[in-house]
């Protein structure tokens, strides 16, 4: 399994005493998303699926404090490898990009359980049922692989595991991938599991925004090659090993053809317009949809706080895809190595997130 972190061409910031040049906190981007101020009615826990390294306290607790968000309280079960940097710096980006999320929109200190598991076929699968054993309603996944490359036995377990928390009312969101349609190989094949019908998908975008932090343009995130860096994304058609995914019900009317399109939606995740954080003690700027997934799970979780009770994921995709029109913005230029279009497509989904309207499609 790859984690989805890229890092721009840049050595790392060495002084932690201040944000640096060069990159947008989750908090700006949560901005320019107008994403809503809300007061929660119950708690929810976040959880995260981690495949490798380890978690920092004092480096979230240095980053929050520059954001100037509540900081989470973080709970890191499992074990962790303190020699494997470059997985560190996915933890902390979950990390900060939940966590800022969640604080950005509620006030309030996000409550996030951070799983670790051995980096194997069984450790995804592992890890979404620790969580959900664990009480958590949102999970964000940013780990995945080619799924036209993966062992069916591994694909079945993950699917087992993404079915069994739909059924308990937890809501999977996963990254897309960093290698556009192609996803690293020689044929265009979506990612897994974000292309599992029990998860949502998120692809990436790069986000320019203007001096009073509005959103400037947006677009898909690619150079337009379905070979190079870029948003993942494309249908679950099958190959000779792996079964084709249908068109799942909430996708029909929305999705063209016959199998599961994914992402869902995006965020930004372009590292040319990427992310202020910290891991490992230093300040970087990095990008990748293992960005835009948490974000996007840190988000939903806050309107699922304002309401009463748990609602299924079938009932938040229906909800979002019924809503698909105001609940994101429309991504109609730049391409993955298929070009963004009016209406979903398979470069950034159903397009990135409009605060205000994800807000009424599930508070509705």
């Amino acid at each position: 399994m790859h984690n989805y972190i890229k890092k721009i061409k840049r050595p790392n910031f060495a002084d932690i005493s201040s944000i640096p040049a060069g990159g947008m906190t989750p908090a700006q981007v949560c901005q320019a998303y107008q994403c809503a101020k809300l007061t929660p009615v119950r708690p929810i826990t976040i959880g995260i699926v981690s495949l490798g390294g380890y978690y920092s306290a004092s480096d979230t607790a240095t980053a929050f404090a520059a954001y100037e968000l509540p900081a989470p309280n973080v709970t890191a079960t499992g074990t962790q490898n303190t020699s494997d940097t470059n997985s560190t710096v996915e933890n902390m980006l979950d990390i900060e990009c939940a966590g800022s999320a969640w604080a950005y929109s509620t006030g309030t200190p996000a409550q996030i359980i951070e799983q670790f598991e051995p980096n194997g076929e069984t450790g995804i699968p592992d890890a979404i049922n620790a969580l959900v054993a664990a009480g958590c309603e949102v999970i964000s996944i940013s780990w995945g692989g080619p799924a036209d490359k993966q062992p069916p036995a591994a694909i079945a377990a993950r699917a087992a595991a993404c079915a069994a928390a739909a059924a308990a009312n937890v809501h999977v969101f996963v990254a897309s991938g960093d290698n556009s349609l192609d996803d690293g190989t020689n044929s265009r094949t979506p990612d897994d599991p974000c292309c599992d019908p029990n998860v949502w998908g998120v692809g990436g975008t790069h986000l320019e925004l203007n001096a009073d932090g509005s959103i400037a343009q947006e677009s898909a995130w690619g150079d337009g090659k379905s070979d190079d860096n870029g948003g993942g994304g494309g249908f679950a058609k099958g190959t000779k090993n792996i079964a084709a995914i249908p068109m799942p019900a909430y996708q029909v009317g929305v999705v063209p053809g016959h199998f599961r399109g994914c992402p869902d939606s995006s965020a930004n995740a372009d590292p040319q317009s990427g992310y202020a954080m910290i891991a490992n003690g230093q300040w970087q700027v990095v990008g990748g949809t293992s960005a835009s997934s948490p974000l996007t799970a840190g988000y939903v979780a806050a309107i699922l706080s304002t309401l009463p009770a748990r609602i299924s994921q079938t009932e938040l995709q229906t909800r979002l895809y019924g809503h698909s029109r105001t609940a994101f913005r429309d991504i109609v230029i730049g391409s993955d190595g298929s070009p963004a279009a009016a209406g979903w497509d398979e470069a950034t989904g159903c397009g990135s997130i409009n605060g205000p309207g994800m807000l009424a499609a599930l508070a509705t």
